[in-house]
């Protein structure tokens, strides 16, 4: 049967609401695919997270900054940028976080530490004609005021890490394998004290049916009684052979979500059964989150 869990040490009373803003002229022009936000909603997700919005919005300081206050406004628990963080004039996050701050931009010792030695690896390895740090290099050193710096091993821009009340707002490269590194490594002892003992469990069962509509009332009539458990089906066609896939997903404390969610599975496959529908479990597929490095 399809399952996945995830916990995490440590306590955390209510759900753990996420915005996720990925920032990119390029992303709206249909240049660049916006492949990390994905990525990291199936991350945050199976960490116990829930996702409440992913935007994606230009390089303009003003429309970032009013993104970021309207999700502190709207007390996020987890606020993550992607994109914007480079050396080039159109890299503008780290301006539109210290401005909806109020923490201004100053130049961070260790991520200016950070910036020169990449720049000296790369030099070396004669990637870059020289490894000095120039001005535009340094651009990428100047952090608001408090943030942390957050490692990558992959890229030459630090990720940023900032509290602002209730909310961590956390900065990470646009370039997927930096974004990913940062992700599940620097970020992660930030990630295990805000997630605590969180868990994400999900079950995936296959019906006898392949009319999304025969069993949409049936499903209906579950999810009312079980409204802890995220019900979801899905109709790839109508042609001969295919299946409705259910699942069934789930995140809270790790000490209560197992039992909820095995009533609810209960549940379903007797209401189906009821009415003439039969379920097997999905084949195993590969673990979810689908990597963590």
């Amino acid at each position: 049967m399809g399952y996945q869990e995830r916990t995490s040490a440590g306590a955390e009373s209510g759900p753990v609401e996420i915005e996720l803003l990925a920032i990119g002229n390029e992303l709206l022009r249909g240049l660049v695919q916006d492949t990390s936000s994905y990525w990291l909603c199936r991350q945050l997700t199976g960490r116990g997270g829930q996702v409440e919005q992913v935007l994606i919005i230009p390089d303009e300081i003003e429309i970032i900054a009013q993104s970021l206050q309207r999700a502190l406004r709207a007390k996020r628990a987890l606020i993550i940028t992607t994109g914007g963080l480079g050396p080039t004039h159109d890299d503008l996050t780290l301006q539109a976080v210290a401005q909806a701050s109020g923490c201004p931009l100053q130049l961070h010792p260790q991520a200016e530490q950070m910036v020169v030695d990449c720049y000296r690896r790369l030099a070396q390895a004669g990637r870059v004609h020289a490894g000095e740090l120039s001005a535009s290099r340094r651009k990428m050193a100047l952090l608001p005021q408090g943030a942390v710096a957050l490692a990558n091993r992959v890229g030459a821009a630090p990720g940023v890490l900032l509290k602002q009340r209730a909310s961590l707002i956390v900065s990470l490269p646009g370039v997927p394998p930096e974004m990913r590194d940062i992700f599940a490594n620097s970020l992660q002892p930030y990630l295990a004290t805000l997630f605590g003992d969180r868990a994400y469990l999900e079950r995936e069962l296959v019906s006898s049916v392949n009319d999304e509509s025969e069993i949409a009332p049936l499903l209906q009539a579950v999810q009312m009684r079980w409204p802890q458990v995220y019900l979801k089906s899905r109709a790839h066609s109508f042609a001969e052979g295919m299946r409705i896939q259910i699942t069934l997903t789930i995140s809270g404390r790790a000490a209560t979500v197992r039992q909820t969610l095995l009533q609810a599975l209960d549940d379903l496959q007797r209401t189906l059964a009821q009415a003439g529908v039969s379920t097997r479990p999905l084949e195993e597929g590969p673990p979810r989150p689908p990597e963590t490095g």
